[in-house]
């Protein structure tokens, strides 16, 4: 029996790769990967099953005629589901909930890196200028988060536990 064709079609598919031999699945797959800005040529096209991307052009699912599932690597499917070429068996699947932790994480760092002056900092000490700076505190402060999906959720808990208030005012 042929093994399945998985087409990565993402700019850096080293980590999908490492997870997919991490789940015994590297000699049961036959994996493939595209850069995100090239095409895929006839020969990929024909013998992809399975593809991992972020989107795809116009008119290409058609020219898929063993694609049996697509994983979408965004949290919302609604470009995909507007796809005249999204057919019946087609199984899509999307990433919600992927970035759950990692990105929380980069808003908090972003809050941060707004509020406190860490990068005049660094410049400052590799010029050897030692000035006294501040920071304007984030606890106390009100954050509105607009959506309480997955990662709406995640940077509610996390700003609360730095003393941050959530905004929970719906919008009008």
């Amino acid at each position: 029996m042929a093994q399945p064709s998985l087409l990565l079609w993402i700019d850096e598919a080293g980590a999908y790769r490492d997870a997919i031999a991490a789940a015994g699945l590297a000699d049961r797959l036959r994996v493939t990967t595209l850069p995100r800005g090239a095409t895929p040529d006839a020969a990929m096209l024909a013998e992809t099953e399975a593809l991992l991307a972020w989107g795809a052009p116009p008119g290409l699912l058609a020219r898929m005629p063993r694609l049996r599932w697509v994983q979408a690597l965004t949290a919302g499917v609604e470009a995909w589901l507007a796809r005249d070429d999204l057919r019946d068996g087609i199984t899509l699947t999307c990433a919600r909930g992927t970035h759950r932790v990692a990105m929380p994480e980069n808003i908090l760092g972003a809050l941060f890196h707004l509020t406190k002056p860490y990068h005049a900092a660094a410049l400052a000490q590799r010029e050897h200028r030692w000035t006294r700076r501040v920071g304007v505190p984030l606890a106390g402060q009100t954050l509105g988060i607009l959506g309480l999906g997955a990662i709406g959720q995640e940077v509610a808990r996390k700003a609360a536990a730095l003393g941050i208030a959530g905004d929970r005012h719906a919008p009008p």
